[in-house]
């Protein structure tokens, strides 16, 4: 039985393989462990924030608010790893999830419930399964399935499958921009297939030997024109994001290939990273609202390369106005 609710908040369970009618409405999740290429992608992607040594705890980012204590509790609770009390540290492990969760599922979704209780305040954050969740115009769809409830001091029951639609005064919702959107399924999809004929099963591929021919001639297979092919589609699939899939020792790669890349690929996580970052700077004030009227907030990164650097780095490079190790350098510690 399908039970509909309107109104509410999400609810958080382990990922579950889509089934049914599910199947019609919601995509296959990824599985990154079994595509290496797409468990490599995100890897990578997720450092938002350079992982260069910096001393000040937070150098990277700065903070503008009439309410200093409960806009770090508010930015500390987005934190889902560490729980980190700095607001550098907070800031990077989420940007870190949320760039993963974005090329996931397209979106990422977070509760988030701030009360003032005992002369302070309680911010919590809720991060619930967002493939599940889907985007209708302005509403937001979350589709459970049948599950145990989970209700203290109650027997054991089973739900059944429900369809829910969310209450978004309390949910931020960060989103691809519309030109990632567009790019991301196909991204995903190629390098799964990249990743599961990588390595082909040639046993099946030539021919076998046989009493009537010992000694049989491979005259169907070329191995080297199927890797050829394959490094081509493999470019082809990540050109637009810089990623040059941690090939650094191919007969045909330089150090001026291998900067450039870097480059492309660091400008590509800066753009990520400033969109999160406006997202959240868009979204969390009215949400605080509801509690603090007069709340406002801002974050504001620093120190890191923008685009608009990383484009003009690219053109010395070109020109010959920077080495490959200042390249790597700066890319590194900004």
């Amino acid at each position: 039985m399908m039970k509909l609710t309107r109104g509410k908040q999400p609810e958080w369970f382990p990922p579950v393989k889509p089934s049914g009618f599910e199947r019609l409405i919601l995509s296959e999740p990824i599985d990154d462990f079994r595509s290496h290429y797409v468990h490599m992608f995100l890897q990578d992607l997720e450092h938002l924030v350079p992982l260069g040594s910096r001393r000040e705890r937070d150098a990277y980012f700065d903070l503008e608010t009439n309410d200093k204590p409960l806009a770090e509790l508010v930015l500390a609770s987005l934190d889902r790893q560490y729980n980190s009390r700095h607001i550098a540290d907070a800031l990077r492990h989420f940007l870190s999830s949320t760039a993963m969760e974005l090329f996931y599922s397209g979106h990422s979704v977070i509760q988030i419930t701030a009360k003032f209780e005992n002369n302070k305040w309680d911010v919590r954050s809720l991060h619930p399964n967002s493939s599940r969740i889907l985007a209708i115009g302005s509403t937001l769809i979350q589709v459970l399935p049948e599950r145990e409830s989970r209700r203290l001091g109650l027997e054991r029951e089973i739900l059944p499958q429900e369809i829910r639609v969310l209450d978004r005064s309390r949910l931020l919702r960060i989103e691809l921009p519309a030109d990632l959107r567009r790019k991301r399924k196909r991204l995903m999809k190629r390098l799964s297939l990249l990743s599961r004929i990588s390595y082909p099963d040639t046993e099946k591929l030539f021919p076998r030997t046989t009493l009537e021919n010992p000694n049989p001639k491979n005259n169907l297979w070329d191995f080297s024109a199927f890797r050829r092919n394959w490094e081509i589609a493999l470019f082809q699939a990540i050109r637009d994001t810089g990623w040059n899939a941690r090939d650094y020792y191919g007969e045909e790669k330089s150090d001026f290939f291998t900067s450039v890349w870097r480059l492309r690929f660091r400008k590509f996580q800066a753009a990520l990273r400033i969109e999160i970052i406006r997202q959240l700077n868009e979204q969390i004030p009215p949400i605080i609202r509801k509690v603090n009227p007069d709340f406002t907030m801002t974050i504001r990164e620093q120190g890191m390369l923008s685009p608009a650097e990383l484009t003009e780095m690219e053109r010395q490079l070109y020109a010959g106005e920077i080495s490959f190790k200042e390249v790597i350098d700066s890319t590194f510690n900004r």
